[in-house]
């Protein structure tokens, strides 16, 4: 669990710190602020379970941060109050506001530590609660409706119910653990509909199927989306919302292959909700770009034209109706195969330059939105040209095998090894060595000497 100190008087902060043993109550992270600014800046950051505040304090009070908290960031934090003075009017604020308890200072240590003991036991009481299944129907015939039209028995399970399939791709799948946790806590924040299950496909993509028995509320699944947003949106990053239609166990796994299918084809941009309800799948064919000019751009190394040209091919696509998930998978590679050949022009060995994890990453987000597309196009141009122009430099090429040489005296290297380092070809790497130092790129002798020339 992680609590947030705020108080613009650093003794205080200093004195809850060193004398209240957190790891004990079970906070992980003890987190500090001095004024409401910050405050809100660290719950922005961070899954705050406690927050302990003075009310007196500059920039805003500590009534005016929990009023912040319940109403922007919608979310059910703790909070203990600290003041100096048994103010009616602040007492009645905080209960009004949902506070946890509020203490009149100076801190004694034994006596405070019961009050954040017994807030940490309603914090962990809510967390089990969140995450612990409700009585309903069973994993097991969940798992059935959505595989396909279940037994009479199974789908007795979910009479009375309508059920809702939404999916949450986040833009990056290094997200979606944060996004899963939101999604749990915001379950309580969805009027009439609670999360009947949950899980993560294999592209990193969160498939939820809410439920709920009251029939106005199904009649809306964009106002629940809507409201997901609002939740998710304060302590979420990016993310794009495919929502189904609601439906019945018998027919749940038809809906659901359906929003599959709308997920796989369409290009978004991020943060956009798009309704199973209004689409409609049709199969196009690509319209391939102009590759002479892509080629001539990525030859001048022209990353602004580059830009402009990508733009206007998705418009044009966009506007002929082409635009797809399917069309910037082929226009990515398409792109891809012209700089993987400009960078062999430049005896640069593409392969090997672009197997960095934050490439992977961008590689595997890519396709999640229209931006994602661009920012990952950014980062691949960026690298490619700045590279070529790396190696075509045997001063910049020869100094930087030196220097590793140099720092690796004692280990196995090998031409290939060494060609490695600046992700060349090996022939190639050893031509600029030379030209460089006029040394051949030998591999290390059996006594583990190998080129060192001077700086």
């Amino acid at each position: 669990m992680i609590v947030l100190l705020v108080d613009d008087d650093r003794f205080v902060i200093n004195v809850l710190k060193q004398t209240i043993d957190w790891p004990a109550l079970g906070f992980t992270t003890v987190l500090a602020a001095a004024n409401m600014r910050q405050a809100q800046a660290q719950l922005q950051a961070n899954s705050v379970d406690l927050v302990i505040s003075d009310i007196e304090m500059p920039q805003g009070s500590g009534l005016d941060l929990l009023d912040w908290i319940r109403h922007t960031l919608h979310r059910d934090t703790e909070t203990i109050f600290l003041t100096n003075y048994a103010d009616f009017n602040y007492a009645q604020k905080a209960i009004e506001l949902g506070s946890f308890d509020y203490y009149l200072k100076p801190i004694i240590p034994d006596r405070f530590t019961a009050v954040v003991h017994k807030a940490a036991a309603k914090i962990r009481a809510r967390q089990v609660q969140a995450t612990t299944p409700a009585a309903g129907p069973t994993p097991a015939a969940w798992r059935a409706v959505l595989l396909g039209p279940p037994s009479p028995a199974v789908a007795g399970e979910f009479t009375g119910l309508t059920l809702l399939p939404i999916v949450l791709q986040p833009e990056a799948s290094t997200d979606l653990a944060a996004l899963r946790k939101a999604l749990i806590r915001a379950d309580l924040a969805l009027p009439g509909w609670r999360l009947g299950t949950q899980a993560v496909d294999e592209n990193h993509r969160l498939v939820n199927v809410l439920q709920t028995s009251t029939p106005t509320a199904a009649a809306a699944p964009l106002a629940v989306a809507s409201r997901l947003r609002a939740v998710l949106a304060p302590v979420a990053a990016p993310f794009t919302t495919f929502i189904g239609t609601a439906t019945t166990a018998e027919t749940l796994s038809a809906v659901c292959q359906r929003l599959t299918l709308m997920v796989d084809d369409l290009a978004v941009h991020r943060d956009t909700d798009h309704l199973l309800a209004g689409y409609r799948h049709q199969e196009t064919a690509y319209l391939e770009p102009d590759l002479q000019r892509l080629a001539a751009l990525i030859a001048r190394k022209d990353a602004d034209a580059l830009e402009a040209t990508t733009d206007a091919y998705l418009q044009t696509c966009l506007r002929e109706g082409k635009l797809s998930r399917r069309t910037l998978r082929n226009f990515r590679e398409d792109l891809l195969q012209q700089i993987y050949v400009s960078l062999e022009r430049h005896n640069v060995q593409a392969h090997k330059l672009f197997s960095s994890k934050a490439y992977a990453a961008l590689y595997q987000d890519s396709l999640n939105s229209l931006e994602a597309l661009a920012e990952f196009i950014r980062y691949v141009t960026q690298s490619a040209f700045s590279y070529a122009a790396f190696a075509d430099s045997q001063v910049s090429v020869g100094k930087q095998l030196q220097q590793y040489i140099n720092t690796h005296l004692g280990d196995d290297l090998t031409r290939e090894k060494l060609a490695e380092v600046v992700f060349l070809n090996p022939d190639y790497a050893a031509k600029l060595f030379k030209d460089a130092y006029g040394m051949s790129l030998t591999p290390t002798s059996s006594t583990g000497a190998s080129p060192r020339p001077k700086p």
